[in-house]
Parts: C-alpha cells; structure tokens; sequence
C-alpha cells in the first residue's frame, strides 16, 4: 500500500497547498490597499483596528488564513527539498514554489507596511 502516490491528483493538490502562502500575501495586500482607499494613509499598528473596518469578512479570511498559510508555506518547503531534482515536477512550477517560499519568508521576517504586525495586533 503508497501513501505517497504520484499521481495526477496528488499533483493538483501539490500545486494548490504550495500557492496558499502567495495566495494569502495577495490577500493581505488586497486589505491594505482597501484600507488606504478608504483612510487615505497607510495602516498604523496599534493604533487601527483592522477588525472595524468594512471589509471584515476579508479581514477574518485574512486572519484565519495566516495559520493555514503558515502550515502550508513549511510543507512548501520540505515538498521543494524533497523533490528538488524530480524531473515530473514542471520548472515552472518549481520557480512558482521558490518566488512563495521566498515572498512569504520576506514578509514573516521584513514585514513590509508592518502589515502582520497590523492584523495581529
């Protein structure tokens, strides 16, 4: 019995868990952006409240979503080292797999606009 089966479907689910972390960050500058639409300045941690603004539902989507992009970015990267040389896996999608390992990391270590900060504040 394989746990571990190759298949076409195991694929499509490798390709979908490996773009959440891009997925979320999109997500997250999406919120930003609306905020700025709306204030005419840039989020202020500590100071709002991203959980009284008019796109809550994008908000709790937003905060919910880190932990499951968190989890998802960690399989990103033990599934890259793990096939690394596998010849099945399009370059395409290994670059696709890289640029999110590389923006989510960029964003849990620099925090550009202090975003995470803002939302987990």
């Amino acid at each position: 019995m394989k746990f571990f089966h190759s298949g076409p479907d195991q694929k499509n689910k490798f390709s979908i868990v490996t773009a959440i972390p891009l997925f979320w960050i999109g997500l997250t500058y999406i919120f930003m952006i609306l905020f700025y639409l709306e204030h005419k300045r840039l989020p202020i941690p500590s100071f709002d409240d991203p959980n009284n603004e008019s796109c809550t539902f994008l908000y709790l989507i937003i905060a919910s979503g880190f932990f499951i992009a968190l989890l998802s970015y960690f399989y990103s990267i033990i599934e890259f080292l793990r096939n690394i040389k596998n010849q099945e896996i399009k370059l395409s999608r290994k670059i696709i797999i890289v640029m999110s390992i590389m923006l989510f990391t960029i964003q849990l270590k620099y925090d550009p606009f202090s975003l995470i900060e803002w939302i987990g504040d």
